[in-house]
């Protein structure tokens, strides 16, 4: 693959993946900071990477994870958190005309979470499973679990969707 295969993906991708780092519960800025170290390294290893979708996604999500472990270590013992959302991460999805649906999002368990991102951004269960090193039939149990959830928050009293 090319320089110009790179930036095309780099252009193509950047967006989805800091929403989903978004989703995670990464403030915007900690989200691009992550995207960034993770298109960093696809490029240093462009070469070599069969599937740089998935790889892009896994890459970046073991990147916030490693600084959020970080953070969480020096952080205040005060600081108020919901999972791993910040309350801060949690006021900017409100901004948000998706804002409801963020929030309803970063209050699923963290597994849940994590599979309803990657197939908000396009991912099948299988791709998902590889992503988070589980089965495929976990990935969808997950999905599945994660949608009845977010359907029940949604649904009002008497309406079918």
């Amino acid at each position: 693959m090319t320089d110009d295969d790179f930036d095309a993906f780099y252009l193509a991708q950047l967006p989805a993946l800091v929403g989903f780092l978004t989703k995670l519960g990464g403030s915007r800025e900690d989200a691009r900071d992550c995207a960034q170290t993770a298109f960093v390294k696809a490029y240093e290893r462009w070469a070599e990477i069969t599937a740089p979708r998935a790889w892009i996604y896994e890459t970046a999500r073991n990147v916030l994870y490693r600084q959020r472990t970080r953070s969480r270590r020096e952080r205040d013992r005060t600081e108020c958190t919901i999972g791993w959302w910040t309350v801060d991460a949690v006021q900017a999805a409100t901004d948000e005309d998706d804002g409801e649906l963020l929030a309803a999002i970063a209050a699923l368990p963290t597994r849940q979470r994590e599979v309803m991102s990657l197939y908000h951004v396009g991912f099948t269960p299988t791709e998902i499973a590889r992503i988070l090193a589980i089965k495929p039939e976990a990935a969808r149990g997950s999905l599945s679990c994660a949608r009845r959830t977010l359907k029940a928050k949604f649904t009002v009293k008497g309406e079918m969707t």
